[in-house]
């Protein structure tokens, strides 16, 4: 061995070592940094959280869990685009980081972004098809593009995968209910109701509405709506059991708070439009479903029950066979 290598070997030996040193080093920052992060957010600490992340981020800037983390403790603290840059950055770093995709997808589909936030549940599912949320949100997104039956398809499978949870028997009744699927809409508003006895009143209020449309005698909605605080769920109920008459229905549904007052006056449209169709006065019905679908900033569920009914209206089923 010349010189240069007797002299230089073991200096380059112990430099690679060094750095082996302080690479396992800094492995072990981030790991540690990570760790106290987590127990910070746990608490409730989210920018001591971030501040470990950050740390950990530094020590190893390919640390895929430590983008994921960060971008939780980001979203905790209502930083929605700071935490969409990091569960990308996740993905990025580890493409099959399931949570990763399934945070994202939750932001998307809030920030409107429905086309790629069904990507990202449909990513979820195919890294674990159990996944009951990914299809229930994915559902959600679904709605909002208009595909109904996509989101029937995915709410159904939920359901299979997490029999238990009241909330989606409820979403998917809403949208046989849209269909015109009355039986199948009254079966998942029933087992909501079972699931959950003390949930929304207004399942109880649809309920009532959807028993003459399958035949079967309506409730007594009196009786039902006996124990309700006041309230304008109350007056609907009150409407429907004949004890208001519709221009003091109408007109109740123009008070109260001026934020409610559209999807109130939408409400009141399509409910009064209902009490005409049952009673067999099919053009009152229409025009006050028409009435309904007009209603500037509405968002609540009778704006779309009011048109599906408008469109049966319109063009009736052919009758079944």
């Amino acid at each position: 061995m010349n010189l240069y290598f007797r002299v230089c070997f073991p200096t380059l030996a112990l430099a690679a070592c060094l750095g082996l040193l302080a690479c396992a080093d800094k492995t072990q920052q981030a790991q540690d940094s990570v760790k106290t992060g987590a127990d910070k957010a746990a608490k409730g600490d989210f920018a001591g959280a971030i501040a470990d992340f950050d740390h950990a981020i530094a020590a190893q800037p390919d640390l895929a869990p430590a983008y994921f983390d960060r971008g939780s403790a980001k979203d905790d603290k209502g930083d929605h685009d700071g935490a969409l840059a990091d569960y990308s950055k996740a993905i990025e770093l580890k493409p099959d980081l399931a949570d990763a995709y399934f945070f994202r997808g939750k932001i998307l589909l809030n920030n409107g972004d429905f086309d790629h936030a069904v990507a990202d549940f449909s990513k979820v599912i195919e890294l674990q098809p159990g996944s009951a949320d990914a299809y229930g949100y994915r559902a959600g997104a679904e709605i909002s593009l208009g595909n109904q039956d996509g989101a029937l398809a995915d709410y159904s499978k939920a359901i299979e995968l997490k029999p238990n949870v009241a909330e989606i028997y409820s979403t998917r009744g809403d949208i046989r209910f849209l269909k015109g699927d009355f039986a199948g809409a009254l079966a998942d508003f029933d087992q909501c109701l079972k699931l959950d006895p003390n949930g929304s009143p207004m399942l109880q209020i649809y309920r009532h509405l959807l028993l003459p449309r399958v035949g079967q005698a309506p409730d007594d909605i009196a009786a039902t709506i006996a124990g309700w605080k006041d309230g304008w769920p109350k007056t609907i109920g009150l409407f429907l059991a004949g004890r208001m008459n519709e221009n003091d229905f109408l007109a109740a549904a123009k008070s109260g708070a001026p934020d409610a007052a559209d999807d109130r006056t939408c409400q009141a449209y399509y409910f009064a439009g209902m009490m005409h169709l049952l009673g067999n006065d099919p053009t009152g019905a229409r025009q006050l479903f028409k009435q309904c679908a007009i209603v500037d900033g509405a968002t609540v569920l009778e704006l779309d029950l009011a048109k599906a009914e408008a469109a049966r209206l319109d063009h009736p089923p052919a009758p079944a066979q």
